[in-house]
């Protein structure tokens, strides 16, 4: 291989190597560096083991160690199995050097097969005698790779062999069997040869071995070819010595020993027979040494017999000789039964068997079974094998049983039980195991004796202490009962008078965790009041004050049942008890202090109480750690926290506010009552558990109260009118409360710029979230100076609180003088069309525009989308920045319903750099036209590094700003196949990527209905705003001010009701102005009212249905379900829950879930359609009308059965 340097050679010589050696499946020839020169196989399959070829270069290139021979560094791996037929395998390697300079020149790999293994121990079994009962394999790693049964390497089978090789027996609790296992070393890899048989079988298991060791050696050998060359009588000589000395030890010379060998393997191999042969003698003597055992087992019988009487304890006695017996002669169980009456019971028996038996109570009938015939016959019963008696009753626990001895326990004629033993082994019970049993039977039965009289005197004599126990026992059960531990204590406080309140305190405040302080304070009162004074010790003063002190605390303490004895304790502990003169007690005239405090915690009823408490004997002073109610003073003063959260609700005017810092305030004191049950005693705590739980109990009130109260809203609609005689102002009332207005009545005060015509007005029930319209006349001073004058109403009504609520509200109503002399308007109005730059009739969205030009205006300028509905005014606005961003940008406007409508990239990208031209012409900068021809090959690329570049230059410090319009039509033009999907990653690249360029996208979708994935790529990148109605302010301008110079006015009823349809809708507002300037010029009228509104309304529902009908269309079946009901069940003033709404259509026969009436409702506010009432109502959501004018076309021209009949189809 070293002197042919052609591949073609190189692999002649390794596949002669396959062709002589058929133990070989693949051949690979590697450079030093691992590369492949040259490889050959005996299959088209791609040999495995890839996986060790780089663990065998390291192995192979790998620092030598000593003296170490490199050409015998041989490469073993472990063996693996084929996926595809389960065949054995190994991988080997060996180096091959350079014979001039000794550098490693190649490494050979080969892909060693061992089925042969499996092949010669099926010859073994077929041609070479094996006796029946002897297996023989080859294990390595605990995996056995070669077995003469084939399915055992498919199932991959396990096995662990003896860690020490040579001869084992009982091996795997196989006593009778023989395992003969000889490693054989392969570098780092141990084969195992496996041989297992019967004793009688030693002889052909040696001769197998050998054969089994010299395949082995064989197989892998081969890599010899590249290594040495062996002689041949060195190999055959040394085995015919073993098999001379083999024959010797069959004849039964087991002195012979096999000679060494000069080769290291059968070296080995005839050390391990050695051993074998050391064995099988070993055995013999074992044999010796068991009968040698057993006698000295029958001395050990009368060792044993003697230590049983020295046991007094019948259950320690039986235990003791149930296990010395099994022990001593290793049998296979033993029970012990003793007699009762009729039944023997079982009280010891060995092992788990035993443990199982004594747990179920075993018990044998007198006479029945081996143990019951053997204490009626009152006679040893030996069955040698019981399977052949008649009278033996198997045990399932017992399953092995196959002999068994029962032998009575008794003395004289007394049968005291029966010791029962029991062998695995048939046979194994003989007459000597009886004679041995019966005599160690006759000592229990002594030994039972001698212990149950030992037992008698015992108990005789636990009686007599028993006696003077239970005397003992009367006087401690008095001294422990509640009244004689009171009295103990009453003594203790005798000489400590002044640390009287300390300890009573202290015995209170473990009444919680201890009940006999309980008690024992249920019975001090009595025995401190009722004790005389005994040679002058104790005053009767003095004993009164610890009565009455030891009676609050018991107050304090039986409030835990009985919550009206806190305030009775309280009471007693800070104003009803005074110490005698002297001595002073420790503490007390603070604790007093702070007793009253807790008092008035206890006793206050409204919010205002709690917030005019007085923390400051709680916050000022600084309690001593000694003081007693130190831990109480402080969890008290954080009560200041809830005072503090009251008075902010008391401060704040909205119900909401409200609501929000009484449920702070609740909060926080849950959270100091759970702070104080960890930290204070049962006293203390008891007391502070009562104050927050009053406390709780208050806000929860007014928690109540404010959740169902009315909350009424009133503003005056009429705020303009004409100098008449008599005028009428309309106010509206609206309820914004949790609860229902009742018997609600609108009075107007008098005041002397007016006098009354209609003095009030009245609405039966306002529910939450109602509203409703009073009109009432009043007569104005008549005085030519007058131009204005304030009006008063009070709002009376009643709610859950009470009757009689009140609400007064105020406000200025205009007196306008003569209209102007009529003028014809060139209407302004545009309905439709987009508003060009600067046009006056473009009115607020001053926030969004703003937010625009900051965005654009700053370091880092973000990419913006506009989500807006149609005819929401989204173009008019892009075309507004023109003229709002100044010369920092160049606007391109990009219309999406013409951009991709021409097929192609190229196209497009012409289109929009056609624009981006013609806007640079609007600025007077000229760059060349683009053409087709510019982006024919790769439009993306010359768009931006040609085009732009151009673009870019001509602009200089300017930025490009691109206003997408109509942006989701790209996607259409790429369902379409007009524009390839690239076009958005495209876009976004350069977003990110070109400093002077901006994008604002404009379009009709949210952003979560826009759910492909061109538009994730886009729009993860950029910021959105929504473009919703105009605000009320914003319409009223746009509705007044053009007409304005004109002298056409519109009356404040006209202006609500245009507001009241239209919500600031920017199209609607323009339709309606548009028409009503045209009946304007019409009438010659400069002051239109609201009749003058609901005609011009009549018109548009009959004339303008193209928008109404967009919104319809755009409306699933059950939103157009719901848009009917609606436009029937309420008037535009009006509002709704799902609930009605599902009750309303019940009752018509139209049956729908209430959760899809709920999903309609919701997404048709997300339209603008409808409106979220932000009502404070903890039910389900309200909704009114937003764009009223829909809903009085839905009335008008659909009809809930036309509907009906589309939503079952």
């Amino acid at each position: 291989l070293l002197d042919l340097k052609s591949q073609q050679d190189q692999e002649e010589i390794l596949g002669h190597l396959l062709f002589k050696e058929k133990a070989f499946r693949a051949l690979r020839l590697v450079d030093a560096e691992g590369n492949q020169i040259a490889f050959r196989s005996t299959t088209t399959r791609a040999p495995e083991g890839n996986q060790f070829l780089s663990e065998a270069m390291n192995f192979i290139t790998s620092e030598p160690t000593g003296d170490e021979n490199l050409e015998a560094r041989v490469f073993y791996s472990e063996v693996q199995f084929t996926t595809d037929t389960h065949q054995p395998y190994m991988i080997m390697a060996t180096p091959i050097y350079n014979r001039r300079d000794g550098t490693l020149s190649y490494v050979l790999f080969a892909h060693v097969r061992l089925e042969q293994l499996s092949e010669t121990l099926q010859d073994l079994e077929i041609n070479d005698n094996v006796n029946e009962g002897t297996q023989i394999y080859i294990v390595q790693n605990e995996k056995i790779i070669a077995h003469p049964d084939a399915s055992v390497l498919l199932q991959e089978s396990f096995f662990s062999p003896p860690s020490t090789p040579g001869l084992t027996t009982g091996h795997n609790h196989q006593d009778d069997v023989l395992m003969v296992t000889y490693d054989l070393f392969f570098g780092s890899q141990v084969f195992t040869i496996v041989t297992e048989t019967p004793f009688s079988n030693v002889w052909n298991l040696t001769l197998s071995s050998w054969r089994i060791i010299l395949g082995l050696v064989g197989i892998t050998g081969s890599v010899g070819i590249f290594l040495a060359v062996y002689a041949t009588n060195g190999l055959t000589n040394p085995i015919q010595n073993l098999v001379n000395t083999a024959q010797k030890i069959r004849e039964g010379d087991f002195s012979q020993q096999a000679p060494p060998s000069e080769l290291s393997e059968l070296n080995t191999l005839a050390t391990t027979f050695n051993q074998m042969t050391s064995q099988l003698s070993h055995t013999l003597e074992n044999l010796e040494q068991r009968v040698a055992a057993r006698t000295q087992a029958l001395k050990t019988s009368s060792d044993v017999s003697h230590y049983l009487s020295t046991i007094l304890a019948e259950d320690q006695l039986v235990a003791e000789v149930a296990g010395l017996v099994q022990s001593a002669f290793n049998y296979y169980h033993v029970n012990i039964f003793l007699l009762d009456d009729q039944t023997l019971h079982l009280v010891a028996g060995t092992g788990t068997a035993g443990r199982a038996l004594l747990a179920e109570n075993f018990q044998i009938p007198l006479g029945i079974g081996l143990v019951g015939q053997a204490a009626s016959q009152k006679r040893p019963i030996l069955v040698p094998t019981v399977r052949d008696s008649p009278d033996w009753v198997a045990n399932p626990i017992l399953s092995d049983t196959q002999a068994e001895l029962a032998v009575p326990i008794s003395r004289g004629t007394q049968v005291l039980g029966v010791l029962d033993v029991q062998h695995n082994v048939a046979g194994g019970l003989r007459q000597e195991d009886a004679d041995l049993i019966q005599s160690i039977a006759n000592q229990l039965a002594v030994a039972l004796l001698n212990a149950q009289t030992f037992e008698q005197l015992v108990s005789e004599k636990f009686a007599e202490a028993r006696q003077k126990e239970e005397a003992e026992k009367l006087l401690e059960a008095y001294r422990l009962s509640p009244v004689g531990r009171a009295e103990a204590f009453a003594q203790q406080l005798a000489p400590l008078p002044d640390l009287a309140f300390t300890m009573l305190h202290q015995l209170a405040q473990t009444a919680g965790q201890n009940p006999d302080s309980v008690a024992i304070l249920n019975q001090l009162p009595r025995i401190l009041e009722d004790t005389q004074p005994r040679t002058g010790q104790r005053p009767p003063a003095e004993g009164f004050f610890l009565a009455r002190t030891a009676e609050g605390f018991n107050f304090l303490i039986a409030s835990q049942n009985a919550a009206e004895l806190l305030q009775v304790g309280l009471r007693i502990l800070s104003r009803q008890i005074s110490p005698p003169s002297t001595p002073d007690v420790t503490f007390l005239a603070q604790a007093q202090q702070i007793y009253e405090i807790c008092q008035l915690a206890v006793e206050v009823h409204m919010i205002s109480h709690i917030t005019q408490f007085d923390y400051r004997l709680l916050t000022d002073n600084h309690f001593s750690p000694e003081f007693p109610l130190t831990p109480l003073t402080t969890v008290l003063a954080k009560l200041k926290n809830i005072t503090e959260t009251l008075s902010a609700y008391e401060r704040v005017t909205t119900l909401q506010d409200k609501l929000g810092y009484l449920v702070s305030a609740v909060e926080r004191l849950r959270q100091i009552e759970r702070q104080a049950r960890t930290q204070l005693g049962t006293a203390d705590l008891n007391i502070l558990i009562r104050i927050t739980e009053n406390w709780q109990a208050v806000m929860s009130r007014t928690l109540s109260e404010l959740q169902t109260q009315a909350k009424i809203n009133c503003r005056l609609l009429t705020r303009h009118s004409w100098q008449h005689d008599i005028i009428s102002i309309t106010l509206q009332v609206w309820n914004t409360g949790r609860g229902a207005a009742l018997n609600l009545k609108v009075a107007l005060l008098p005041e002397p710029e007016y006098t009354l015509v209609d003095d009030s007005d009245q609405i039966f029930q306002l529910n939450p979230g109602e509203e409703e319209q009073i009109v009432i006349r009043l007569r104005p001073r008549q005085d030519p100076a007058l131009s204005q004058f304030r009006v008063r109403f009070a709002v009376l009504y009643d709610d859950p609180r009470g009757p009689g609520q009140t609400e007064l509200f105020a406000d200025v109503i205009h007196l306008l003088s003569e209209p102007r002399r009529f003028q014809h308007i060139p209407n302004p109005y545009i309905v439709g069309t987009p508003l060009e730059p600067g046009s006056a009739l473009f009115f607020g969205r001053e926030e969004l525009l703003e937010a625009i030009q900051e965005n654009l205006a700053s370091a880092h300028r973000n990419n913006l989308v506009l989500i807006g509905q149609r005819r929401m005014g989204k173009t008019s606005i892009l075309k507004q920045l023109r003229k709002r961003l100044g010369a920092a940008f160049v606007p391109v406007y990009l219309d999406g319903q013409v951009m991709g409508l021409d097929p192609g990239m190229a196209n497009f990208f012409l289109g929009l750099a056609t624009e981006i031209m013609f806007a640079l012409e609007d600025q007077g900068i000229d760059i060349a036209p683009p053409t087709i021809h510019d982006f024919s090959v790769s439009p993306a690329a010359s768009f931006e590094h040609q085009f732009l570049v151009q673009v870019f230059s001509a602009i200089g410090d300017r930025a490009l700003l691109v206003l997408f319009d109509e942006f989701e039509e790209l996607e259409i033009a790429v369902q379409r196949g007009h524009l390839d999907a690239s076009i958005f990653g495209f876009l976004r690249h350069l977003i990110q990527h070109t400093p002077k360029l901006s994008f604002i996208f404009c379009g009709t979708h949210r952003l979560e209905e826009l759910v492909t994935d061109y538009w994730n790529v886009l729009f993860n990148i950029s910021l959105y705003q929504r473009i919703g109605y105009l605000s009320r302010d914003e319409a009223t301008r746009l509705i007044q001010q053009p007409v304005e110079p004109f002298g056409m006015q519109y009356d404040d009823l006209a202006l609500e009701k245009i507001w009241r349809v239209t919500a600031g809708h920017p199209y609607f507002l323009q339709l309606i102005c548009h028409n009503l300037v045209n009946r304007h010029n019409r009438t010659q009228n400069n002051y239109l009212t609201v009749v003058e509104v609901n005609a011009t309304l009549d018109e548009i529902l009959s004339t303008g249905e193209a928008h109404f009908i967009y919104l319809w269309t755009e409306s699933s079946l059950e939103e157009r379900l719901i848009l009917v009901a609606l436009s029937r069940s309420i008037p535009l003033t009006g509002s709704v829950q799902a609930a009605q709404l599902n009750d309303y259509l019940t009752e018509r026969g139209i049956q729908i879930e209430r959760r899809a009436v709920r999903d309609a409702l919701y997404r048709l506010s997300l339209r603008d359609i409808l409106k979220e009432d932000d009502t404070e109502s903890v039910e389900e959501p309200i909704y009114r009308w937003q764009l009223g004018l829909l809903g009085l076309w839905v009335e008008k021209f659909k009809s809930l059965g036309r509907v009906m009949d589309e939503v079952t189809k």
